[in-house]
């Protein structure tokens, strides 16, 4: 967010108080926006929503579902497990209760939109009753996030409400962040910004951990026929301020770059979460091709779990993957870090850098697509 300087005349100050304002929306004008600029109607995200009618994201332990209304027996955790099968790779977390849904937009078919409904904090029953760390009757979840994303000309809009152990969020009636204006379910856009999603969300806007991957699937790569490697934007203030996303292309790769963006290494990208890099780089690619979760469970560290992509390459030891795919992903590693952090003429024979274009050379078509010209 810009910062004015420090003047003595109060004229200036007052010409650029509308301009910070603006970048201070609330969560209704924000979502006005961003919905215009993803080309959707904001009563298709209009709600209420229920996050039980999602895809259930549970926690296992050598195959046992914990989630406790899922679980009998003295094998049941009372409490978030210490290991997990599938852990997440937010906060290297092993928390179940949780539940992830694609939403309708029958406006736009190019608009993907997701709802994500979870307990990080409290080992819970979604909008069940659950007692407070008082010991009180409360309910609801501890974090609850919303991404709508347009495929075709990449924008994305982002809503996030508060999060940790003294949320408790009503998963029974999400609101609608584009048509409710009063309501304190969504936090403001800036404090949204300044969770840095985007450090996390790198190579595009929907993540795919096995444990997520384990519940949706790729329900949300993209419409039957369309790119995997969508274009991929975050031009709705405040969110605009984010590094721009930066992808690598690796000759000869038919794996990895040739299907998916990847994101390049980012050394300063700032904000909240963790440390300065962005994480495909430095963690997402490691985590899907043979690296077990810091908490994994022997399961975890299994093969089919820590082996599992490129998906279906149909391989039984970690000897036959290294063997077929080791070599090119130690390439990509070396070169989503060399474009983030090196000038180009140290980059790795073969690599090279993919910036997608900021806007489309002719006017958008009403899905938000760029026309190809015959």
């Amino acid at each position: 967010m810009r910062t004015p300087f420090l003047v003595a005349l109060s004229s200036l100050v007052l010409a650029w108080a509308p301009a910070a304002a603006q970048d201070d929306p609330d969560v209704w004008t924000y979502a006005q926006r961003c919905f215009e600029r993803i080309h959707l109607d904001a009563a298709d995200l209009g709600g209420p929503f229920d996050c039980t009618q999602g895809k259930r994201l549970v926690s296992t332990v050598d195959g046992v579902v914990q989630d406790l209304d899922l679980c009998q027996g003295s094998r049941c955790a009372q409490d978030i497990p210490d290991q997990c099968d599938y852990g997440t790779w937010l906060d290297d977390g092993c928390y179940g209760h949780s539940y992830i849904q694609v939403l309708p937009t029958p406006s736009n078919p190019k608009v993907k939109a997701a709802l994500l409904c979870r307990h990080k904090t409290r080992w819970g029953l979604g909008p069940a009753p659950l007692l407070d760390w008082d010991g009180n009757p409360t309910s609801g979840f501890d974090d609850v996030a919303l991404i709508a994303h347009n495929e075709g000309n990449g924008e994305t809009c982002w809503f996030q409400s508060p999060d940790g152990e003294d949320a408790h969020l009503d998963g029974s009636r999400v609101p609608g962040p584009g048509t409710v204006r009063d309501h304190d379910f969504w936090t403001r856009p800036v404090s949204t910004r300044d969770v840095m999603c985007i450090k996390c969300h790198d190579s595009g806007p929907w993540m795919n951990s096995r444990w997520m991957n384990n519940a949706i699937g790729s329900e949300l790569a993209g419409n039957p026929g369309s790119p995997l490697k969508s274009p991929y934007k975050n031009s709705e203030p405040p969110f605009d301020v984010w590094p721009e996303p930066h992808f690598v292309e690796l000759a000869g790769d038919e794996t990895c770059t040739e299907c998916h963006h990847i994101a390049a290494a980012h050394a300063n990208a700032g904000g909240s979460l963790g440390g300065p890099d962005f994480h495909t780089c430095s963690e997402w690619i490691r985590r899907a091709t043979g690296q077990p979760h810091p908490k994994a469970t022997a399961v975890g560290r299994g093969f089919d779990v820590t082996y599992w992509m490129p998906q279906g390459h149909g391989l039984s030891t970690p000897k036959e993957w290294s063997d077929t795919y080791r070599a090119n992903v130690d390439r990509l590693i070396a070169c989503c870090t060399a474009v983030g952090t090196l000038p180009e003429s140290q980059w790795p024979p073969g690599c090279q850098e993919e910036v997608p274009p900021l806007t489309c050379p002719v006017a958008e078509a009403a899905d938000g697509s760029c026309p190809v010209g015959p």
